[in-house]
Formats: structure tokens, sequence, C-alpha cells
């Protein structure tokens, strides 16, 4: 039994029955997975599978890198040369843009099945993000969306249509957003993430689902699709019952009623671009996907709304009015300031008190000296020495 759970498409199975009496049943052995090889590769560890392919992660020996194998479910020649025509369509388009996954390598398995070799994002794609964190961001969608017009826009102009534009398709390399599958998709889906699917109905347009040749506005209504997915969580036609069956959404999307998008974080000129994307008509949507980039490229432009800071003012009570706020430094320590100031004027003061005495010191006995070496032009003229008087009798004296 769980090797039958494991089969795809086992679920729909009727249920077993109980082996007649006297009956013995045989198990039906199970084909063994194909072994998976590739010249100049190892390490294969697979990471998707479904009804069209499987995806695996391998290391590239000679550059030493990890890179994304992808095995086609194509068998019959007319197929293969299809394939093999398309996908040199898809390596010239990597090459020459930035947003379209670039294929390193071609080749084919040991059982014949061909193989694409493509490089390997360890973020996956748009989709494995929505599953991880759900409704992405506006600003994220917009430039999401903004990269993969760019892409078809490139592509379109060189007449090769996407035909299953998805955010499963839409990968997530450090940077940036780039497309994968270009001109593969038809007939064989293959989305290089963990979350494989063999069906794309949820966004493709009226006329794929009528059957009508894929078209250049086909890619700009999926597109449109994949960013109301991105905002929304579900596909715009999607049911509020999570078990709505296919032919109940498909004629929703042939009627043309979408859900409306309950975000309140999405701007009117973004659900305008999503709602002409998804109008039932050709002609009723954008005209190229050059058109569609520029209209999102000006929503991720749009200078942003700046509320002018006027300039702080000083008034004493600013750290009152907001008390979480905390108060600048300088009303911190206004005591210590205070006193700081205080002592500086009185060492000032003493300073030029003290310079202020010894300059009148100074001065003072610069003045004295002054007085006494200079003589003076009114004094009298020196009195004449007095004439020599007689010594004394010594008679006298004695007597």
């Amino acid at each position: 039994m769980d090797d039958e759970r494991e089969r795809p498409g086992a679920d729909d199975d009727p249920p077993a029955r109980a082996p007649e009496s006297g009956r013995t049943t045989r198990p039906v052995p199970r084909p063994a997975r194909p072994e998976i090889s590739l010249p100049g590769y190892a390490d294969f560890r697979l990471i998707a599978q479904g009804g069209a392919g499987s995806v695996y992660r391998a290391r590239q020996i000679g550059p030493d890198r990890d890179v994304a194998v992808k095995v086609l479910q194509v068998w019959d020649d007319a197929s293969l040369a299809r394939f093999r025509e398309e996908l040199e369509t898809t390596v010239r388009l990597g090459r020459r843009h930035p947003h379209v996954v670039t294929v390193v390598d071609t080749g084919t398995v040991p059982d014949g099945r061909p193989c694409v070799v493509m490089e390997y994002y360890d973020q996956g794609s748009l989709h494995d993000r929505l599953c991880e964190r759900g409704p992405l961001p506006v600003a994220e969608v917009v430039a999401a969306g903004t990269a993969v017009a760019d892409a078809l826009a490139f592509a379109h102009a060189r007449g090769v249509p996407h035909r299953d534009v998805k955010p499963q398709n839409v990968l997530v390399p450090p940077a940036s957003y780039v497309l994968a599958d270009f001109a593969i998709a038809r007939g064989v889906d293959a989305a290089l993430s963990a979350s494989l699917q063999t069906v794309s109905y949820q966004h493709a347009s009226p006329q794929v689902l009528d059957g009508a040749a894929p078209a250049a506005a086909d890619d700009l209504w999926s597109l449109g699709s994949t960013l109301f997915t991105l905002l929304d969580g579900r596909p715009p036609f999607a049911a509020d019952d999570p078990g709505d069956a296919v032919l109940p959404y498909l004629a929703r999307v042939r009627a043309g009623r979408p859900r409306e998008l309950t975000r309140d974080d999405v701007p009117p000129e973004l659900r305008a671009v999503i709602t002409r994307c998804l109008r039932t008509r050709r002609e009723d949507r954008f005209p190229d996907a050059a058109a569609l980039r520029s209209a999102l490229a000006a929503i991720g432009t749009a200078p942003p709304r700046l509320v002018a800071i006027p300039p702080r003012a000083a008034e004493p009570d600013s750290a009152a009015a907001s008390p979480d706020r905390a108060p600048p430094r300088e009303a911190e320590e206004p005591p210590r300031r205070r006193g700081g100031l205080l002592l500086a004027l009185v060492v000032a003061v003493a300073v030029v008190g003290v310079a202020v005495v010894v300059g009148v010191a100074i001065g003072i006995a610069l003045m004295s000296a002054g007085a006494d070496s200079a003589p003076s032009q009114h004094a009298p003229p020196p009195a004449p020495p007095a004439a020599a008087s007689a010594p004394p009798d010594l008679d006298e004296i004695r007597g």
C-alpha cells in the first residue's frame, strides 16, 4: 500500500478489493527509478518531481558549483526535435537578458530523455516564498512584476512567447528575479522549485484554455494572475472552497469575474494594472509587455512621501512634552556646568587681580627709583664748602 500511495495518481485509483476465496494475488512490481547521470556532473539529488519531469540538484565538477538539472518527460522523436529547437531560443535569451534564467548546459540522460542544466538558486521561486511566508509585500511584488515584464518585452520583441508565466517559474536570485522555462513550457510544464506542478490552468488566459494559439497578450494575462496570487495568496479566480474543481474554475475565468483584493496596502495604481491584465479580451489588455513594464515601474519608482522635520527648538520644557524621549545631554548635568563656569570666573578674576597688583607694585618701584637717581631742576645750588677752622688749643683743653 505504501508503494501505491507514492505512485503518481494512486489517490485517484478505486479502492482495492479483497481477493476472492481460493485465489492468490501477485504484487505488481514497481518500476525502478532510472538512474540519473550526466558527464561532468555528480551528486544528483531529487528536489522536485511531477508528471512532466523531475528536477535534480547536482554538482558541476569543473567550476565546482551547484546546478539544477531538469529531466523532461519527452520520449518521441517529434517532441525531442521541437524541444531542441526551442531550447536554442531559451539559451540565446538567457545569455542576452539579466531577467531570463541562464541555461548552463544541455544533454541526455542514459534512458534517452533530454535534460537542461541551469543555475541553481537556494531561495527557490516566488511560489516557494509564498508558501513559506504568505502574501508578499507590495514592494516585492512590484519589483518582481517589473523584472518579469522586462523579460517578456525582450522575448516578445524576438517573437518568443513564454506560455507559462506563474509564480513557480519566477526564480529568486540574490539580487533580482529571473523568469525560467522560456519557449519550452508548452506541453512540458517544468517549474524549477520544490513545488513542481503538472497543470498550469490557474494562470492560463481564457484564450489558452480554449485551445487558441498562444500570443504575447496571454503572457500579460498570466503575469497579472501571478501578481494577484502573490498579493492575495490564491489565484484570482479561486473559490472560497479549498476543494474547488477544475471545471468551475475554468468557467469563472471565461466569465471574467476575478475576486477582489482585500488588502488595504495595495495602491490603486497596482490594482488597475492587475485588472487590465485580467481583461477577457486580448485587445483590452496592455498593448505589449513594454507598456506593462512601464506601468509597474511607475509604481515602483514613485518618490516616497517626505515629511519636513523642523529644526530642533531649545525650549526648556521640550523634554516634558515627550516623557518617553531621553533628554539631551545638556540637560542631564546643569549643576556641574554652572559650577565649572563659576570656578573659572573666580580663577580668572584672581589672576587679573594678581596681575593688577603686581603691575602697580612694579610701577611704583620704577617711579621711586627714577626720583632718587634724577637731580631736581629747582633745587638750590649746593653750599660752598666751609672754611677750614684752626685746630683747638691744647692748653684750653687741659684747662
